[in-house]
């Protein structure tokens, strides 16, 4: 790469940063680094707007690393409810524990140190050393390799590894001597606001002189095309309330909403149900009884509408079942079922798509 390439791309970024790039988010103009960490963890795969209200949230409740190295898993993972990708919320409680237990509540500055911690990548990892510390180091998330790949026209068709340890090292390579904050902010808006993965500014790209995709006219054939392999399948939620209390399982850490509340239900895998026939109809009271007969009597069941849900490799229909007992005569908490008071569902972990059923019932 030729040495004008790099330095005029690396003072394109840094002078669009300073004139149009975001200045003040609630995790900028500070050097703390537990400020720093909370806000790249929640930030990784979600978009900044999206973060914002749960990263205030998450501050007043946990404003330093003590305080959420000493909180129950249960309770981060509330606040953390809605914003998605759970295994970062248990990642982020056992990271504090750590850094509050073994650095003494102190971040380590060295780079082999901070990425062997619980959910700090490599990206991450540099991301913290250059804020808090003004480290020279290189970050490589979803909105750098977007730019790298149109600026420098980089071939996607090959082997999506080689792809990236390429990017890695032209990511290196760009970093200019001084002013890393700002070029490393830069990449980060610029990626958001004018690279974007539809419809990118184009027009308005100080980056137009040097991006051979915008040259080219093929600013979208130089993406990653990641073929996902997305499963299918639909899931039957038992839904049980009785005296104002609701009956909840908590699901495993491992799989879609890990650690969190949910109804009992019976998964239906590779099968995507649109509506309810007389046999489904069937076969779900078959399993309506079966559940139920460890908690009490059935008097009634009602199937709700169909509600599609899609992940980023998942999609799946729920069909909520609104089951009334005649006697209830179980009301323990044990083998992960929790009669959960409904006055504290709104501050419960629990997942979005279950949260917004409950609430239609209650509101019914």
């Amino acid at each position: 790469m030729k040495k004008f390439d790099k330095i005029f791309f690396s003072n394109t970024i840094i002078s669009w940063q300073k004139k149009y790039g975001r200045h003040m988010l609630p995790w900028q103009n500070t050097k703390n680094t537990y400020y720093i960490w909370l806000s790249e963890i929640m930030l990784q795969q979600t978009q900044v707007n999206t973060v914002i209200p749960y990263y205030q949230r998450f501050l007043k409740k946990f404003p330093n690393i003590m305080s959420l190295a000493q909180a129950k898993l249960e309770n981060v993972m509330e606040l953390w409810s809605g914003l998605g990708y759970y295994s970062r919320a248990r990642n982020l409680h056992i990271c504090a524990k750590l850094v509050f237990f073994k650095y003494n509540g102190i971040f380590p500055k060295n780079f082999i140190s901070l990425i062997n911690l619980p959910g700090i990548g490599q990206s991450t990892a540099s991301a913290i050393r250059v804020f808090a510390y003004g480290k020279r180091n290189a970050i490589l998330d979803g909105n750098v390799k977007r730019i790298l790949i149109r600026v420098l026209g980089i071939n996607c068709s090959l082997n999506i590894k080689f792809i990236e340890k390429k990017l890695w090292r032209y990511a290196i390579d760009l970093l200019p001597k001084k002013n890393i904050e700002i070029y490393t902010q830069g990449l980060m808006d610029f990626g958001s606001i004018i690279c974007k993965k539809i419809k990118p500014k184009c027009k308005v790209c100080p980056l137009q002189l040097c991006c051979i995709s915008y040259k080219t006219n093929k600013i979208n054939n130089f993406l990653i095309k990641n073929k996902k392999n997305i499963k299918n399948y639909s899931i039957i939620m038992f839904i049980v309330i009785d005296d104002d209390y609701v009956l909840f399982q908590k699901r495993s850490n491992k799989g879609i909403w890990g650690g969190l509340l949910s109804f009992p239900e019976w998964i239906l895998k590779d099968k995507i149900i649109n509506f309810v026939d007389n046999n489904l109809k069937n076969l779900i009271e078959l399993e309506i009884k079966k559940f139920i007969s460890s908690f009490g009597f059935i008097k009634n069941y009602l199937i709700l509408p169909i509600i599609s849900h899609k992940l980023t490799h998942l999609q799946f229909k729920i069909v909520p079942c609104h089951i009334f007992l005649k006697k209830c005569f179980l009301k323990e908490n044990k083998n992960n079922f929790i009669w959960y008071p409904i006055k504290k569902i709104k501050n419960s972990p629990i997942p979005a798509p279950v949260r917004k059923i409950l609430f239609q019932i209650i509101q019914r």
